[in-house]
């Protein structure tokens, strides 16, 4: 069933058509259902090429959820939904992967780092065109630790904000990014087993995890700058992040990430983030 969103807006199913909001996009976006059913999708031997190319897209989502959950801190700095962009560009890793079978190929960002490297969280204010003298960085895998180096900001000369604010916050995370493989097998055997026939018997379900569960207890180390007023700008920052908790063996990538937010002040020592509005991207890979 349909339902009118305020004066104008209609979200919901209404005459064989979908009537819904995406980020990022203005206005109602309209579309229409087609395809085949999920049962068809999942049984008819004919559409195992689309069930291969699915399960891949599952392996590229899982890895961009852990990209997303280092990078947690920035999100609300987001003006468009980078799911799926961030996804995509994980292609890039998966084709790498040239000993499994279209289908279970595996997901290591930790070959290819690089493709995801300045992925940025914005469509119309980019960071560097906000903050616009170079971020310095450095990056250990044998410490764990990043250091980045923030220039002095100073307004209209390297700093260049929204009118509309009136306070400015730098914020930066550091974390990592575990391969994933299928079912968290690491031994290359993903491939269709002997007498299997490809369209009939290779689809079992599987899901794309890390090498080690111990992945999913290494916390996400995150910076927070004071709270600056625009008008005034920022002193230099250097600061050096360090993992609490070590990766259990060399299957993984560590992300470290920047942005700006804009602060509302709700009182004389209270500064409310506001939401959904800054600049951030992926400042590094290594």
């Amino acid at each position: 069933m349909a339902k009118l969103k305020g004066p104008h807006g209609l979200e919901g199913k209404l005459g064989g058509l979908s009537y819904y909001k995406m980020r990022g996009v203005e206005g109602i976006v309209v579309r229409e259902p087609g395809g085949p059913s999920k049962y068809k999708v999942q049984n008819d031997p004919q559409l195992h090429m689309l069930r291969r190319n699915n399960a891949e897209f599952s392996g590229r989502s899982t890895a961009g959820k852990w990209i997303r959950k280092v990078i947690h801190a920035q999100l609300p700095m987001a003006d468009y939904n980078i799911s799926g962009p961030l996804a995509s560009s994980l292609k890039a890793v998966q084709v790498l992967d040239t000993e499994s079978n279209l289908g279970k190929r595996t997901v290591k960002l930790s070959v290819n780092p690089i493709v995801i490297k300045g992925f940025p969280l914005n469509k119309k204010a980019l960071f560097d065109s906000v903050v616009r003298s170079p971020v310095e960085f450095s990056i250990s895998r044998e410490t764990g630790s990043a250091r980045v180096q923030i220039p002095a900001l100073m307004p209209a000369i390297n700093l260049f904000t929204p009118d509309n604010y009136a306070m400015f916050q730098l914020v930066v995370a550091w974390g990592v990014v575990p391969d994933l493989y299928p079912d968290g097998k690491k031994d290359l055997s993903h491939r269709i087993t002997a007498g299997a026939v490809a369209k009939d018997g290779f689809f079992e379900k599987i899901k794309y995890l890390p090498s080690h569960k111990a992945y999913d207890n290494i916390p996400v180390e995150v910076f927070r700058s004071d709270w600056y007023p625009i008008v005034k700008g920022a002193p230099a920052i250097d600061k050096e992040l360090t993992l609490q908790v070590f990766p259990p063996d060399i299957d993984f990538s560590l992300v470290l990430s920047i942005g700006i937010c804009y602060g509302i002040m709700e009182s004389a020592d209270y500064v409310r983030q506001a939401p959904y509005v800054g600049s951030a991207k992926i400042l590094g890979v290594g």
